[in-house]
């Protein structure tokens, strides 16, 4: 998953985030007040230098995506002998993923009334990164578990538009998702 030419340091910062994020979702201050969880976790994306360019967020999203395969495949040979704590364990990673993706596109642009194409531009390219790392693993069902998460929480990223683009929004979502399977 690493390339040459990735930034010293960047793989660790990922998962050193990834692991934030999961607890952040988890805890009770970030089930009470979502947003200001996710305003605080931005924050901590700043600090880290991963906003400062649309490279650097692409390479979080691949490594991202990564770690979260790699959980997920460590958690596998489990699901024979417990089950249920198992996925409860595995779906804990994959709900805050799919909830940081969902937040982050929805946040993206300026402001609530941003241009939607802003917005799925952002979900074509996730959506195309994690495709590109599922397929790499040759694990679709992961591909399929995180693509239903995603549009399980994707309402949240209709949910500002008025009635009038909510049209447009919900059938841009669903084509980014289309584009990817």
């Amino acid at each position: 998953i690493r390339d040459l030419d990735d930034p010293p340091g960047l793989f660790e910062k990922t998962e050193y985030l990834l692991r934030e994020w999961v607890t952040i979702y988890h805890s009770p201050a970030g089930v009470k007040d979502p947003n200001k969880a996710f305003t605080l976790f931005v924050h901590q994306m700043n600090c880290h230098g991963i906003l400062k360019s649309d490279e650097l967020i692409t390479r979080f999203f691949r490594f991202a995506t990564s770690l979260v395969v790699e959980i997920s495949y460590r958690l596998i040979p489990d699901l024979g002998v417990s089950p249920t704590p198992t996925r409860s364990k595995m779906f804990q990673t994959l709900d805050a993923y799919a909830k940081l993706i969902a937040l982050l596109v929805k946040h993206s642009g300026s402001g609530e009334h941003a241009n939607s194409n802003t917005k799925i531009n952002l979900l074509n390219k996730v959506l195309g990164i994690i495709s590109g790392v599922l397929i790499t693993d040759h694990f679709s069902f992961l591909l399929l578990t995180i693509l239903k998460r995603i549009i399980r929480v994707g309402s949240q990223i209709l949910h500002p538009y008025s009635a009038r683009h909510l049209q447009e929004g919900r059938y841009l979502f669903l084509n980014a998702i289309a584009n990817q399977l």
